[in-house]
C-alpha cells in the first residue's frame, strides 16, 4: 500500500474530518447534512437528498490520468517496535510485566546461553516465565514463583521482550488526479462547502495515507449546474496527488545478538 482505493478512502475520510471535526453524527461545519464517500453518486438516492437538503461529496480517480514518477532508488523504512510486554532483571531473578501476544519473543540469557520463546497467542506474564522455565531447567535449576524466575547460582542473568515491527520498500511511485465532486441542493451550499473543502487541502502538503505521505497539488475547479434526472447544484475540484506503492514485511527484532538458544547453536 496505498494503492488508488487506498488514497480515494484517505482523501474522503480527511475531508469528512474537516465537514466534522468532533466526529462522525456531530455537528457539520456547514449549513447541511453531508455524506462523504468514494465512487459516483447512485441517481434516484442523490435526488431524494437533495430534495432533503442533504449534500452529497464524492472522491473518484480521473480516467487515464496516472503517469509513472518513479525517481528513487529501492530502500526499506521501518519504525522501532514498541513490546507490549516488560522484563526486569535483579541479579539472578528475572520478571516480566504488562502483556504478550503474536510477534512477541522473550528470553533470558543465563551465563551465555539463551532460551527464547515466540508467543503465538495471547499470554499472561506468568505463563511466558512458566514457558522459559522449562527451556531453562533442562540446562539448570530454575525456581519459578509467578511471573518471576530465579536462577540459583547464575553469575549472569539478562532477561529481554521484544516485538517484530513492519518494515515497507517503495518499489514505484505514480501520480494521478482525483475528482472531489460537491452535489449540493442549493448554490449557496455549494459555494459554502466547496470553498471549505478547497481551503483544507490547500493548505495540505502530504495527504497521510496508512502512514505514508502522499504529495497533493490542485489542479482545477469547475462549477455545472445540472438539470435534467437529478437537479444539483455542482462544483468539481481537481487533485494530483503523488503516492507509492509500497511493499511490506515482518521483520522480527533481535533478542540478544549472541549466545546459543534453547540449548542449539542458533543465535538470539
Amino acid at each position: 500500500m496505498p494503492d488508488q482505493a487506498d488514497v480515494e478512502h484517505g482523501l474522503a475520510q480527511w475531508i469528512a474530518g474537516v465537514l466534522y471535526p468532533a466526529g462522525p453524527g456531530s455537528a457539520s461545519a456547514v449549513a447541511t447534512v453531508c455524506r462523504v464517500y468514494r465512487g459516483w453518486p447512485v441517481a434516484a438516492a442523490l435526488e431524494a437528498d437533495l430534495e432533503a437538503g442533504i449534500a452529497h461529496l464524492t472522491v473518484q480517480p480521473v480516467k487515464d490520468s496516472a503517469r509513472d514518477t518513479t525517481r528513487f532508488s529501492t530502500e526499506w523504512q521501518g519504525a522501532a517496535p514498541v513490546c507490549s510486554l516488560l522484563a526486569e532483571t535483579a541479579g539472578e531473578r528475572v520478571r516480566f510485566t504488562g502483556t504478550a501476544g503474536p510477534g512477541v519473543v522473550a528470553g533470558v540469557l543465563v551465563d551465555g546461553r539463551a532460551y527464547a520463546w515466540r508467543v503465538t497467542e495471547p499470554s499472561a506474564p506468568d505463563l511466558v516465565a512458566a514457558v522459559l522455565a522449562g527451556l531453562v531447567r533442562a540446562d539448570r535449576p530454575a525456581t519459578l514463583t509467578g511471573a518471576s524466575i530465579q536462577f540459583p547460582g547464575a553469575f549472569g542473568v539478562t532477561a529481554r521482550a521484544v516485538a517484530d515491527g513492519q518494515g515497507g520498500e517503495e518499489i514505484r511511485r505514480q501520480t494521478a488526479c482525483f475528482r472531489v465532486t460537491c452535489w449540493c441542493p442549493s448554490p449557496e451550499i455549494r459555494d459554502q462547502l466547496t470553498a471549505l473543502v478547497d481551503l483544507s487541502l490547500a493548505g495540505l502538503t502530504f495527504l497521510d495515507v496508512g502512514g505514508w505521505g502522499c504529495r497533493i497539488q490542485a489542479v482545477a475547479g469547475q462549477s455545472a449546474d445540472e438539470g435534467g434526472v437529478v437537479r444539483a447544484w455542482r462544483r468539481d475540484l481537481l487533485y494530483r496527488i503523488e503516492y507509492p506503492t509500497v511493499r511490506t514485511s515482518d521483520l522480527p527484532t533481535m533478542l540478544f545478538g549472541s549466545g546459543t538458544v534453547n540449548s542449539t547453536g542458533y543465535v538470539a
